[in-house]
């Protein structure tokens, strides 16, 4: 009994950890967060640094443990339900039949809250690896005003080429053609590249509101969790 509660007492401490602390902890390349698996399963580093975009390898890591933590989940459910129809079924055998079926609900409620936190590890990683992709994929956006600003002064430089051909004297309506091909093709070059920074904003945009929802869930589960701990807490005091 002590050591199933100190391992939930370690979980709950384990879920109360701050965002916040974690992006300052992988501020640094060099420094990732290894979080404490449940089930004995392996650390994997999750690297939120804003700074340092996740390489494929640690996103595939990172996937692998959500999909391991809810395998196992749902195997160690599969298992505590097999258990408990056995339990009940050698129930009627037992002098004290009633007892005999309380204990093994008790034993399968017990099972469950352990399975429980496995799914809930799994989903917290998920979501903050998709909240960490959206963040890249924001932190992309302010790119798209320095390419507008070569792109002007290339086009700048073309005109002032344009000018200098035309003081020439030689040839005259031949560069005038040129000139005046080389501008449309510029236009059209132009007009595309407002086209996919157009689009480029618009997906940094629901790239943020992703984030924000993101951060809303978090918080909220946050406060679900620190809400079930404090019942817990005043279950555990009451005689």
């Amino acid at each position: 009994m002590l050591g199933l509660s100190s391992t939930k007492d370690y979980t709950m401490v384990s879920l109360r950890i701050p965002l916040r602390i974690v992006l300052l902890l992988l501020a640094s390349p060099a420094l990732c967060l290894a979080q404490a698996a449940p089930g004995g399963l392996p650390p994997v580093p999750l690297a939120v640094a804003p700074a340092v975009p996740l390489s494929a390898a640690e996103k595939q890591s990172i996937q692998a443990r959500v999909d391991a933590l809810h395998k196992e989940a749902n195997d160690r459910r599969s298992a505590a339900d097999t258990k408990q129809r056995e339990d009940k079924a050698a129930c009627p055998q037992r002098f004290l039949v009633n007892a005999c079926l309380e204990d093994a609900d008790t034993r399968h409620r017990n099972e469950l809250g352990e399975v429980r936190k496995l799914d809930l590890e799994g989903n917290r990683l998920q979501r903050e690896l998709k909240a960490r992709e959206r963040a890249e994929e924001a932190a992309l956006a302010p790119t798209g005003a320095a390419q507008q600003a070569e792109a002007i002064r290339q086009r700048q430089a073309q005109q002032a080429q344009l000018r200098d051909f035309e003081k020439g004297g030689v040839d005259r309506a031949t560069r005038k053609q040129q000139g005046a091909a080389q501008e449309a093709a510029q236009e059209k070059q132009l007009a595309q590249h407002a086209a996919a920074l157009q689009q480029q904003a618009q997906r940094a945009a629901e790239a943020r509101l992703r984030a924000e929802e993101a951060r809303k869930q978090t918080a909220a589960y946050k406060a679900s969790q620190e809400k079930a701990r404090q019942r817990a807490a005043d279950a555990a005091a009451k005689p």
